[in-house]
């Protein structure tokens, strides 16, 4: 078992500590979450197989807390385990699809905290783990991966198929040379041609830059189109309700059919694949001024 009791903005401090209160600044959510996401991916070799991670914070806001379960989740590679009804004013957080906990200052003994615990599960490479500690990129040719990736995009033989950091591109010849004039330079490119996909162990999780782009073929995903609100939701990360009767898989969510991003259609539910670093943050002030209020 291993515990991270993480750095944090001490939000859940504010009500006693007036240290706390003065040390916070509007960015420090985000330099905290980066700061946490390191550590993480630093320990996590450490920790074998099935064992159990209590990950902790002293904070309130989202990006410290249930962003970063669903970080270790997805990328690290874990479940989060539930611990069922919990009495003495912890509250199951409805923030996230994972499971994980807060206690709220008016609500349990003590000041604000965040909780979760999670098994660390065989799907885990740890050659996924990004750090910045001069690893070499892993860049492998597209036809190691499934076939059906290419004919995401139209006119697929137009392009060339480029892997970079675990996303699949496709380049079109003046892209390409202008990518490899680059990489001779030792210049690595934040962005390069058309990201398709995101490569999660044998798995092609479609990106969200793909649903963005005029090349995509959107013959090759279910679609469902969105309204006002469960646009909204869509984009603030949220979970949405798919049609039943569209089959499980990939779905491409739209608006007035116009492609957004995509959702993993599970049947009983669904999870948002839009990216959290895209996500609105202030979702319920745009809908109190969608309903007129």
């Amino acid at each position: 078992m291993m515990l991270v009791d993480a750095p944090c903005s001490g939000e859940g401090m504010f009500r006693k500590d007036m240290q706390a209160r003065e040390e916070w600044q509007p960015n420090s959510p985000i330099q905290c979450a980066d700061r946490q996401r390191l550590i993480l991916s630093d320990v996590w070799d450490s920790l074998k197989e099935g064992g159990l991670l209590v990950y902790s914070t002293c904070t309130i806001n989202q990006e410290e807390n249930e962003d970063i379960v669903q970080y270790i989740v997805e990328i690290l590679g874990a479940e989060a385990i539930n611990l069922g009804d919990i009495s003495g004013g912890v509250w199951k957080s409805p923030f996230s699809q994972y499971p994980c906990y807060r206690m709220l200052p008016h609500k349990a003994k003590g000041e604000g905290l965040f909780m979760a615990v999670l098994r660390k599960t065989s799907a885990t490479e740890p050659s996924r783990i990004k750090t910045n500690k001069g690893k070499k990129k892993n860049n492998q040719t597209v036809t190691e991966f499934p076939k059906e990736i290419k004919q995401w995009v139209r006119f697929s033989d137009n392009y060339n198929f480029q892997v970079e950091d675990g996303i699949v591109y496709a380049l079109n010849d003046a892209v390409q040379a202008t990518y490899l004039g680059l990489k001779a330079q030792e210049i690595t490119p934040i962005s390069i041609g058309i990201p398709l996909a995101t490569l999660k162990g044998k798995d092609a999780v479609p990106h969200a830059g793909l649903a963005l782009s005029t090349e995509l073929n959107t013959e090759i995903f279910p679609k469902f189109n969105v309204d006002e609100q469960m646009l909204i939701s869509f984009l603030s990360r949220e979970n949405i309700t798919i049609d039943a009767s569209i089959s499980k898989g990939f779905v491409l969510i739209s608006h007035q059919d116009l492609p957004l991003g995509f959702v993993k259609h599970l049947g009983n539910r669904s999870n948002n694949l839009y990216p959290q670093e895209w996500r609105i943050r202030n979702s319920d002030k745009i809908r109190q001024n969608l309903n007129g209020a």
